[in-house]
């Protein structure tokens, strides 16, 4: 993210506050879209090796 941020700021030449402003809002909207996705993905981790809960204990 940052070499986005760097060329950005070079490229357009914006006020620093506006920059913070977008990217901060880029990256909150990136991290709620992206964390049940990969949630669920290592959650499929751990069930395909049968990890933490998984496994199926014989008792």
């Amino acid at each position: 993210m940052a070499p986005l941020l760097l060329w950005t700021f070079f490229e357009f030449e914006p006020d620093p506050l506006v920059v913070a402003t977008i990217f901060t809002i880029g990256c909150v909207a990136l991290s709620l879209y992206l964390l049940p996705r990969l949630k669920g993905a290592v959650v499929a981790l751990q069930w395909a090796k049968r990890m933490h809960g998984f496994g199926g204990r014989t008792a």
